[in-house]
């Protein structure tokens, strides 16, 4: 049987295998500072000895992965979503206006997500304010960052 200090398992684990585009649930086995085994929670478990630890992340995300301190994680994770306008705008009245439009086709509940605006580009080149953004939305959750 091989050394294992570790296991963690969750229902989300997101593996980037191919192939593969959802997270499931899995468990993960580590010895010292590798990943020995991936697989079906029982399994991965059951090939452990009895005592190594089981840390169990229920329905938390979990990424296996490297990572540094400069990760723009959320707008990559989002990116892709049709729930995220990805737009530099020319301004801030016209980027208002623009999201505007893009909340039109999503569901009434769901918050309006941007980023990527650049005010330094913008005519003028002011910084935005929360404003215009709650006049546009006084009752809809709204985010627009710049990131």
């Amino acid at each position: 049987m091989q050394h294992i200090d570790r296991i963690i398992r969750s229902k989300n684990v997101f593996t980037a295998q191919d192939g593969i585009d959802t997270a499931r649930e899995l468990a993960i086995a580590i010895a010292g500072d590798r990943i020995v085994a991936v697989g079906a929670p029982d399994d991965v478990i059951a090939a452990a000895p009895a005592a190594t630890s089981v840390i169990d992340y229920g329905e938390q995300f979990v990424c296996p992965g490297f990572h540094d301190a400069h990760l723009h994680f959320f707008h990559t994770s989002v990116g892709s979503s049709p729930y995220m306008l990805m737009d530099m705008g020319t301004s801030e009245a016209a980027l208002v206006q623009h999201v505007l439009e893009f909340s039109q086709d999503l569901p009434d509940d769901a918050w309006v997500v941007t980023q990527g605006w650049r005010d330094y580009r913008w005519d003028p080149p002011e910084h935005p304010t929360k404003a215009s953004l709650d006049a546009a939305f006084p009752d809809r959750p709204c985010v627009m960052y710049s990131g």
